[in-house]
């Protein structure tokens, strides 16, 4: 069962009116929240498992008045997600019924497995850091992860593709495993 703090990060994921907006109140939102020890400008040797940095544009400043809304979001799902050793941000058994753009995201400790993605789901561009999981997950329609960066080992194995996947100029830091 996904941990309580998912209703935030759908919430979150629904909440900007544009992508350029997506992306800066959530990359904004984990460089605020995220716990200055996971935050680092250069992963340390032997820890790319528990290091997080910033977007190449650095942290996005947030506004007085975005960190208000974002407190009320926080407020109406859940709280403000905390970090422990569970996946920080649980998708698992998610059904998503339209398109999904989580482009140019930070992911930390993502977890997409046995998530069904029944439309086109876009990852272009995002970041994943500490661990992230797609095992069983259910791609229906085309899945673009052009130019998406995994700081960890990330597992696809049992994943199905339904259309084509785009994994070009995607880095795999950690490696993959595709079973």
């Amino acid at each position: 069962m996904p941990n309580a703090h998912t209703a935030f990060w759908m919430a979150l994921l629904d909440y900007a009116s544009d992508q350029d907006q997506r992306a800066r109140l959530w990359n904004g939102y984990i460089g605020w929240k995220l716990p200055p020890r996971l935050r680092t400008e250069t992963p340390r040797s032997g820890s790319l498992r528990y290091s997080v940095r910033p977007p190449p544009d650095g942290w996005p400043e947030l506004t007085e008045s975005e960190r208000s809304e974002l407190d009320t979001l926080a407020r109406e799902h859940g709280g403000h997600p905390t970090w422990r050793n569970e996946p920080y941000m649980d998708f698992s058994r998610r059904n998503f019924g339209s398109g999904v753009d989580l482009s140019e995201l930070t992911l930390v400790g993502a977890d997409f497995r046995n998530v069904r993605f029944n439309a086109e789901v876009r990852l272009r561009g995002s970041r994943f850091f500490m661990q992230a999981r797609f095992e069983e997950a259910t791609f229906v329609a085309g899945a673009c992860f052009r130019e998406a960066y995994f700081e960890p080992h990330v597992t696809f194995n049992r994943a199905r593709f339904f259309d084509p996947a785009d994994f070009s100029s995607v880095e795999f830091k950690g490696g993959a495993s595709f079973d």
